[in-house]
């Protein structure tokens, strides 16, 4: 008898925010030609930008948008901020407390 085929694992969608995202093209580019401008780095599980790091907690999906707790730091200092990203093709708005910021997704030979 032939062996039953086992059944493919689940998909698991990752969220849209996951990637290198720059306030600029520029930023998306090579490292010495970005003129101050950094990319940030977001997976599912936090964000790095330079020197802040922030890790999320309580994801939660609304829709295209994305809302989360992060703790952050910077040079010592820590920061507990509600985040919301929202994703609109290659676009993300990231909003908290210290306000709103623009990025565009750099593409994969950027990263």
């Amino acid at each position: 008898p032939l062996a039953e085929p086992r059944p493919a694992a689940p998909l698991v969608e990752r969220a849209a925010f996951v990637g290198i995202w720059g306030p600029t093209p520029v930023a998306c580019g090579q490292r010495q030609r970005r003129r101050g401008f950094l990319p940030a780095t977001i997976t599912e599980d936090g964000a790095k930008a330079g020197r802040t790091t922030c890790r999320f907690r309580n994801n939660r999906r609304e829709g295209s948008a994305w809302t989360m707790a992060a703790d952050c730091s910077e040079r010592g200092r820590r920061w507990t901020s509600q985040v919301r990203l929202l994703v609109e093709h290659d676009r993300l708005t990231w909003t908290s407390g210290k306000g709103q910021a623009n990025y565009i997704r750099c593409s994969r030979k950027s990263d």
